[in-house]
């Protein structure tokens, strides 16, 4: 980290403001023909040992309260010269904490603009030692240029001018503010002070070099340069930070409720910022600070130069170079907003939020929107050139497949809490009124939280767009898109799992893990049927063959960690495979009117479990469900994997007690190895299926082997009995091995299994069709998911 520095000011007369309609910029002209800040006026460059020392620890003191997780990415993108550092401004704190991080991330001390009016007593010398300019300044446009020019400092500068509390800077297709202070195009001066940097360096090169020394002379009397190797630095850079935020929830925190302790009558703005700032710092809060590339600005020198190639006097050429700036400074200020804006980290809370305002009417059904949301997330993702959070990354699946969601129910809170949306028999009901009701600046972050939200993705246009033809497609069209999604999801992690092991001594042939879909057109009954523990996708094959003979529709997944190699079972978690049958589930349901949920062992766990709490299930059946294990030693297997982990957390690097051998009944398709934390995550799904077979409400089949020496034979009655369906029996098999669904009398399991998908059919009126196998992808199959449109 580089060595910090001090800076201190003198007070001068204030220049004339810059002209309205910006043609050429008076305050370069005025200092030249006046007061101009001499070398022992300038701001010196010393920040003391003690005074860094204190602000390190100051905030490092903050950082250790605070309950937020700042993620820095793309300092790579910083080289040397000079910067400007270009943001977006939505919180007071990041006046001190953007520098600080600048200086811990990238090693470079940074002076910034603040607001003038933050600078008074101690609190306005800590921000001066910090390198902080006020607003009013009257010689900080000067003193940023030169800064600029020489390289002596960087500087970050807010384009918006002035905090956004709304986020609110699009309108009517393009860059606007809606500010106190400001309303309209935003501020430009950043623009300026980059382009008369550039512009004003090439133009001191070129006196130099054409010896014209009365106008070198002026400019480094201005500038306080000695020559030209005081501007022999890299061309400026400038680099735009997107900060964001999630989620952005208000409400009175240790901060605010200190403050009001203090003050008798606390200032209501202050109240609001607290409320919002110090729940941001306090809470479990993502901020994403991101370093975008920095903008190629040869082009504006390449327009500007060329009218500047003959000698003028000084002051002329200033003007000239002015005059030329004037009608470049907007478009530069677009293109920095651009970038600031549209690197924006996209979250769960930006989809849902602006997904409401992209209702037509004031209702829509909740697994409607959910899917909308996912399209529109995997649509910009797939361009590659957005940036996205992790509560749209794998974890969305949950959102579509209605699996507990604890980011969506929180969005849906706020929106609820807020008056915005209310939920009434499976729909979402959007008053659109209250979500487009006007708050002032100050009040809107704690009134309208779902419109602030909502606002931020708006320059995002492309996202924006997505969201609207996502919501705008037929209810069918939309089911299908997400199950060709979800196959092609499957896939690449296969893909992805099996390239991580690739170098296993245990790694299995593609075609042991590749899940497969079995279907042709006219389907109206499909079969989501998995495969178990320690098993892959073959294992459920001649069952699903059976099935699909008989005209129904089979979906057989792959667990996460399975069908690869054993070591990826040490990172796979029940909540994986639950995520797995899901997904399999909304494949089904894509491509067929009802949808039938099967599997083997611990399979069976996962389709008694998706099957809770759910009304559109035809049926559920589970064959050998693993509810409790035969052998009584993987009892222990938790205190085994506490007691690696206590290892792990001494550094400690042997005595781990990480897999045992399995002795396979099918040594092509199983595991020769049973990772302990696979077999933990096992006794985790037998608790969570143990716990929803009372909200399981569909037609239930329990068929169960009477000597499996693998799951306790007694499942099958714990089974039954813990489930909540008026209608479900248990068929009782005589069997002396566990893998009842292939081999030696499998063809009883099928006959019953087909005997029971074939009643619930009838019963819906859609009896089974004889169908000829059409492997829609798997093994030897050509036809793979469809790429992403």
């Amino acid at each position: 980290m580089s060595e910090p520095r001090v800076t201190t000011f003198a007070t001068y007369p204030e220049p004339p403001d810059e002209p309205a309609d910006g043609a050429h910029f008076s305050t370069d002209l005025q200092q030249t023909q006046g007061v101009t800040p001499g070398p022992d006026q300038r701001p010196t460059t010393r920040m003391s040992k003690i005074t860094r020392r204190a602000t390190g620890l100051g905030l490092n003191l903050i950082e250790s309260l605070m309950r937020s997780t700042i993620r820095v990415e793309g300092v790579e993108h910083v080289q040397p010269g000079p910067v400007l550092f270009v943001a977006n401004h939505f919180t007071r704190f990041e006046t001190f904490v953007l520098p600080y991080l600048i200086d811990g991330h990238i090693g470079r001390y940074v002076h910034s603009l603040a607001y003038h009016k933050l600078f008074g007593g101690r609190f306005g010398d800590f921000l001066m030692s910090i390198g902080a300019r006020p607003t009013g300044d009257p010689i900080v446009k000067h003193t940023m240029v030169e800064d600029l020019m020489t390289g002596r400092h960087d500087w970050l500068i807010y384009p918006e001018g002035s905090m956004i509390k709304n986020k609110k800077i699009w309108a009517k297709g393009h860059y606007e503010i809606d500010s106190p202070d400001r309303a309209g195009m935003p501020h430009t001066g950043a623009a300026i002070m980059a382009l008369k940097a550039m512009i004003y360096k090439r133009l001191y090169r070129q006196a130099c070099e054409r010896g014209e020394l009365e106008l070198k002379g002026r400019y480094e009397r201005r500038y306080h340069l000695a020559g030209p190797q005081d501007v022999a630095v890299p061309d400026l850079q400038i680099i735009p930070i997107n900060i964001t935020y999630f989620p952005i929830r208000p409400g009175r925190n240790l901060v605010s409720r200190l403050a009001r302790w203090l003050f008798r009558q606390m200032p209501s703005v202050l109240d609001e910022e607290l409320a919002m700032e110090g729940s941001l710092l306090l809470s479990e809060t993502d901020i994403s600070v991101y370093f975008g590339k920095p903008l190629q600005l040869d082009h504006y020198l390449s327009l500007v130069m060329p009218t500047l190639q003959r000698p003028l006097p000084f002051l002329d050429q200033l003007r000239r170079a002015n005059h030329i700036m004037g009608a470049l400074k907007n478009r530069l200020t677009r293109r920095m907003m651009h970038t600031v804006y549209n690197r924006l980290t996209v979250n769960l809370d930006h989809l849902f939020c602006a997904g409401l305002r992209q209702v037509p009417g004031d209702r829509i059904r909740c697994e409607d929107f959910h899917q909308s949301i996912y399209l529109a997330a995997r649509r910009l993702q797939a361009d590659g050139r957005r940036r996205s959070h992790p509560s749209i990354g794998p974890d969305l699946v949950d959102v579509v497949t209605g699996a507990p969601s604890p980011a969506l129910a929180s969005v849906r809170g706020l929106a609820e809490l807020e008056g915005t949306l209310r939920v009434e028999d499976g729909h979402y009901v959007i008053n659109h009124t209250a979500l487009a009701a006007e708050h002032s600046f100050h009040d809107i972050r704690l009134k309208n939280v779902v419109a602030v939200i909502a606002n931020e993705l708006e320059p995002m246009r492309k996202a924006v767009h997505h969201l609207r033809a996502a919501i705008g497609m037929s209810r069918t069209e939309r089911r299908r898109e997400v199950a060709r999604l979800f196959e092609r999801e499957a896939i690449e992690e296969f893909i992805a799992e099996r390239h991580v092991v690739a170098a296993s001594p245990h790694l299995k042939e593609e075609s042991v893990g590749r899940p497969f879909l079995l279907q042709r057109k006219g389907n109206r009954i499909g079969v989501v049927i998995s495969h178990g523990y320690l098993a892959a996708p073959p294992e459920v094959r001649a069952l699903a063959e059976h099935l699909h003979r008989l005209g129904f529709a089979v979906c057989a997944p792959r667990l996460t960690g399975h069908g690869t190699a054993p070591e990826r079972l040490a990172t796979a978690t029940a909540e994986d495979w639950l995520r797995d049958y899901r997904r399999a589930v909304m494949i089904m349901r894509g491509r067929c009117d009802h949808v039938v949920l099967a599997g083997f062992s611990a399979g069976g766990l996962l389709a008694l479990a998706a099957a809770a709490g759910r009304d559109d299930v035809l049926g559920v059946l589970a064959i050998n469900p693993c509810l409790r294990l035969a052998d009584r030693k993987s009892r222990l297997v938790p205190a085994v994997v506490g007691f690696n982990h206590l290892l792990d957390r001494a550094h400690i690097p042997g005595g781990r007690f990480d897999h045992v051998v399995n002795h396979a009944e099918n040594p092509d398709i199983n595991y020769p190895l049973n990772y302990l934390g696979g077999l933990y995550q096992l006794e985790r799904l037998m608790t969570l299926t143990s716990a929803a077979l009372p909200q399981v409400r569909s037609p239930a089949l329990v068929i169960q082997g009477d000597h499996d020496p693998v799951v306790d034979p007694s499942s099958g009655r714990l089974t039954l009995d813990g489930l909540g369906s008026e209608e479900k029996e248990l068929a009782l098999m005589s069997f002396a091995r566990h893998v009842i669904i292939s081999g030696e009398g499998a063809e009883t399991v099928h006959e019953r299994v087909a005997e029971f998908i074939t009643h619930l059919a009838e019963r819906v009126g859609h009896p089974p069709l004889r169908a000829r196998c059409d492997d829609a992808y798997g093994p030897g199959c050509e036809r793979q998911p469809p790429p992403l449109g």
